[in-house]
């Protein structure tokens, strides 16, 4: 026997899938599908206890001087190895000897016939490397069913004596009710194999074709037995919250993409991608400037700001002279600090201005005297604040020049 046919049982554990069977036979290894009949293998076989010299085995399956190998799973997925010899009927008398390697803790459910069969492990049980022979008269058949130990097998067969069988085949169903066999050439017939092709995680990839060989149940997988990633972003379906991302797009553990500042605003289309946390931005990822000022909402002391009014960095409109007037409404952006202002943002000094060519110089204090009282009829101006700016006026030298005629004064 080569050495390839001593492969050891691998005992693998409870729930362990196969991504189907091979028999294998010198350089030539086939797929095995199982026989799947709902019921026990031996009663497929159909062993007739009461007469031991024959087997019930359908006829199609047995095949005259004809040693046949096939695989039988039942409905709880236990797999049997069925030996069949020759075919019940046969006008010739048979004798083999074949030695089962990698077979430890396998069971012989059925051995046909007993009285005939030399199993030197009288307890049906075979340890690796141990020996069966059958013998049977013209128009009987043997075999028997080795049901294999739970988890991964490789089971070798040394076909090490044999007269009254002219050829071994290995047979599988075909899917169509019928059966396939595959003849073993005799140069082979001691080096023979059916083994399972372990699937670990189950996803139809033999483990040694697997890439991915922990697969969770149920996940699709490709051809080399990774989880699909459709939209090639890294990260498999079955975790991509985002399966539509487009090529090339970073994207985080979840499969979507990556939103660095967290504004809801994908790096990649985000043109201010270090907003703060918190922030409300526009669709571009910037922070929001409603009133389109150059400062940000969240900055924003005076937010609706009309367009184009020049504002400082608060995001309100420019007070340059301080008087509460913003400059784009008032009248007199260079008013005096300090001065009273009216809603045009003038004060008396801006009505009645001290260079001015004045006529002469009471009509620069009339000015003064006219404009100060319309500021405290309008309730802009108390009259002790009046009498102030009628002294400062009166201790001026403002109009004391000859200059040309002037007509001075907002309402006068």
């Amino acid at each position: 026997m080569s050495p390839r046919a001593l492969v050891p049982l691998l005992l693998l554990l409870p729930g362990m899938s196969y991504a189907g069977y091979t028999a294998r036979f010198g350089a030539t290894e086939v797929a095995v599908e199982p026989v799947r009949t709902g019921g026990s293998a031996a009663a497929y076989y159909g062993y007739d206890t009461t007469n031991p010299e024959a087997s019930d085995t359908v006829d199609s399956v047995e095949a005259d001087n004809t040693g046949v190998f096939m695989l039988h799973e039942d409905a709880a997925g236990q797999i049997s190895l069925i030996v069949l010899l020759d075919k019940y009927g046969s006008s010739d008398a048979g004798k083999v000897n074949l030695v089962f390697s990698g077979a430890t803790g396998s069971t012989w459910t059925v051995i046909d016939d007993p009285r005939s069969v030399d199993v030197r492990d009288v307890a049906g049980r075979i340890s690796d490397g141990w020996d069966v022979k059958w013998t049977w008269g013209a128009g009987d058949a043997d075999g028997g069913v080795l049901t294999l130990a739970p988890g991964d097998f490789c089971v070798g067969i040394d076909v090490f004596r044999t007269s009254g069988l002219s050829s071994y085949e290995v047979v599988t169903p075909d899917g169509a009710g019928g059966f396939t066999r595959t003849a073993i050439p005799s140069s082979d017939w001691r080096d023979i194999e059916l083994c399972s092709v372990p699937d670990t995680d189950g996803d139809g990839i033999p483990d040694a074709d697997d890439d991915c060989p922990a697969t969770p149940s149920g996940v699709t997988v490709d051809s080399a037995g990774c989880p699909i990633d459709t939209d090639g972003d890294g990260v498999a379906d079955y975790l991509d919250d985002c399966p539509g991302t487009a090529a090339g797009v970073e994207v985080d553990t979840v499969g979507c993409p990556v939103d660095s500042d967290g504004d809801g605003v994908d790096d990649e289309d985000d043109l201010c991608p270090g907003t703060e946390s918190g922030v409300e931005v526009d669709a571009d990822g910037c922070a929001l400037d409603s009133d389109e000022d150059g400062v940000d909402d969240e900055d924003d002391l005076c937010p609706g700001t009309a367009a184009g009014v020049e504002v400082d960095a608060d995001g309100c409109p420019v007070d340059t002279d301080g008087d509460g007037i913003s400059d784009d409404l008032d009248d007199c952006p260079d008013t005096a600090w300090g001065d009273t202002v009216d809603d045009t943002g003038c004060s008396v000094a801006d009505y009645c201005p001290c260079d001015d060519p004045w006529s002469w110089r009471g009509e620069y204090l009339i000015c003064v005297w006219d404009e100060g009282k319309a500021f405290v009829d309008d309730g802009l101006m108390s009259k002790s604040e009046f009498k102030g700016v009628l002294w400062e006026a009166f201790l001026s030298d403002c109009g004391k020049s000859e200059r040309s005629c002037r007509s001075g004064g907002r309402r006068h």
